[in-house]
């Protein structure tokens, strides 16, 4: 009979670390005790069951809690029914706390305290949706990050609908991103309405994104009203759809001069559009 996958094992050999054996009979593979002893030797000090029985109680399976242990060490340290308990409470699922962690375990190593649960500025549902989506909105510098949008110039209204379609948003460090588009050039009453419409552009390399439209043809001057007209375009690689441009009878001279009007050309739909044409 073949035996469920993350069942204990048995265990037969007589030459076997009797620390090794105590994980191979809580149901990991040798393969697996072996990588978890390099990750940290001190696993060999603990009592598997011990160990195992937080994470059995607030809902895993065996072979899931194997699966996280083996991934994620860490989490033999945590709090775990301490961190499900404040999830719940904070109106989430059991079976969203599960989920989520399994794909996501570092979630149950934080103290949440400092996170996006503890902000006034979003309602619950904001807050479950996002953090499912993204749950590492869930780490304790959530607060700080959203304190600097604030403290960057958005107000509350705009923080909402941008983080609401862009909630990596509170992953970047936002007051940098700003400062490289200000050193790019633009203004920063231009960075911030930039942002607050297309807030996916925070983050990104404007100075390489100017340098490489610059290369291209485009005069600064053309650039910077490019961009603040479609900030997206500075998240783009331009050579292969100008190239393809002039492929299908445009002139260099047209393409530069029509995506200064309409700065989308360069994005990522014109290779449909010409898909289209040649069809």
């Amino acid at each position: 009979t073949k035996r469920p996958s993350g069942a204990p094992q048995a265990v037969n050999s007589t030459t076997m670390d009797p620390r090794v054996r105590q994980w191979v009979t809580a149901g990991f593979s040798v393969a697996q005790v072996t990588k978890l002893v390099r990750r940290d030797p001190e696993i060999l000090q603990m009592d598997p069951r011990e160990q195992l029985k937080g994470l059995m109680q607030v809902g895993y399976q065996r072979k899931e809690v194997i699966k996280i242990v083996t991934g994620y060490p860490q989490v033999l340290r945590y709090d775990v029914q301490g961190t499900v308990a404040f999830l719940l409470a904070a109106g989430f699922t059991r079976n969203q706390v599960l989920t989520t962690s399994l794909s996501f375990p570092t979630l149950l190593g934080y103290t949440i305290d400092g996170s996006i649960l503890g902000s006034d500025r979003f309602t619950k549902e904001q807050v479950e949706r996002m953090a499912r989506a993204y749950p590492s909105l869930l780490c304790p510098e959530t607060q700080t990050r959203i304190g600097a949008l604030v403290t960057a110039g958005f107000a509350k209204e705009q923080l909402i609908k941008m983080t609401s379609g862009f909630p990596q948003l509170l992953g970047i460090a936002a007051e940098r991103s700003i400062a490289l588009l200000v050193a790019a050039g633009f203004t920063r009453s231009q960075v911030l309405d930039m942002l607050h419409r297309y807030p996916d552009v925070l983050g990104v390399e404007a100075g390489r994104s100017i340098d490489l439209l610059q290369a291209a043809g485009f005069s600064k001057e053309t650039i910077y009203r490019m961009v603040t007209s479609w900030p997206s375009l500075l998240g783009y690689t331009y050579d292969s759809r100008i190239a393809r441009l002039i492929s299908h009878g445009f002139s260099k001279a047209d393409v530069l001069k029509i995506a200064a009007t309409y700065p989308t050309l360069l994005g990522p739909d014109v290779e449909a559009r010409i898909a289209q044409w040649g069809s």
